[in-house]
């Protein structure tokens, strides 16, 4: 895979080659996603392994490359896209997850910092070589919640849980990140729990896309972990990195 939506999928040598002799090395499956707005104004960068049965060596990092004006009135809405990688615990394996996210922030409550909503819809599943999976994982829920058969038409939303404290003065955000399923008496369950890192970005008290001013930039990552309905004793972790915009209608 080249790309992943907007973002770039950076993929490790699968052979190294002995110096003296030639012979092709297997190498360990390392996977790379990397984002950038068009600005330039904020970036991100998740790396992860499958070669390991257990989590393996990772990590994220993200960025803004310059200051923050943020207003003190008004509510702001934002969009973009998420891109995500999935490991594993209890399976040496990696997957890819795309989908779509909004921001709303609510400036004039920004003294509480608890004026964040986001969410991811849409998501879908990808194996190693790009091939959606998402059914799979859709009629495994269905089993595992004991539901009718093709009654999930899409995976969970993945949401921003709104509380005290989520936004400071710098523009960063952090909160926790959840979702749910309903099981078979219609009763909502929890499927994926973690956590949730972001930063603003730019000036957000000015939009004027003629003259280069988009309203500012968010960007950030998202860390869940769930029971992967697949296999028995697997856990999946997807960390998922976003870029979102000032939208206007």
């Amino acid at each position: 895979m080249q790309d992943l939506g907007p973002f770039k999928v950076y993929e490790g040598p699968e052979t190294a080659p002995d110096a003296l002799t030639g012979a092709q090395i297997q190498q360990f499956l390392h996977r790379a996603i990397y984002g950038v707005s068009a600005s330039g104004a904020t970036e991100f960068s998740i790396v992860r392994t499958g070669s390991y049965v257990d989590y393996g060596f990772g990590g994220f990092v993200f960025k803004r490359n310059g200051g923050v004006v943020m207003p003190t009135t008004g509510q702001a809405a934002y969009n973009g896209q998420y891109a995500a990688l999935r490991d594993f615990q209890g399976r040496a394996a990696i997957e890819y997850a795309l989908g779509n996210m909004s921001m709303d922030i609510d400036f004039n409550d920004f003294n509480q910092g608890d004026a964040v909503r986001a969410r991811v819809t849409g998501r879908q599943i990808l194996n190693v070589n790009g091939d959606d999976i998402t059914d799979n994982v859709l009629r495994a829920l269905e089993t595992k919640g004991d539901l009718p058969e093709n009654s999930l038409i899409a995976l969970p939303t993945l949401q921003i849980k709104v509380g005290p404290g989520m936004i400071n003065d710098k523009g960063e955000i952090n909160g926790e990140a959840i979702s749910d399923v309903l099981d078979a008496e219609g009763v909502a369950q929890q499927y994926e729990t973690g956590k949730f890192y972001a930063v603003l970005s730019g000036d957000h008290t000015q939009y004027d896309t003629a003259n280069g001013l988009n309203g500012g930039e968010v960007v950030g990552v998202i860390v869940v972990t769930a029971e992967d309905p697949r296999y028995d004793n697997v856990t999946v972790r997807e960390t998922g990195g976003f870029i979102l915009n000032r939208t206007a209608p």
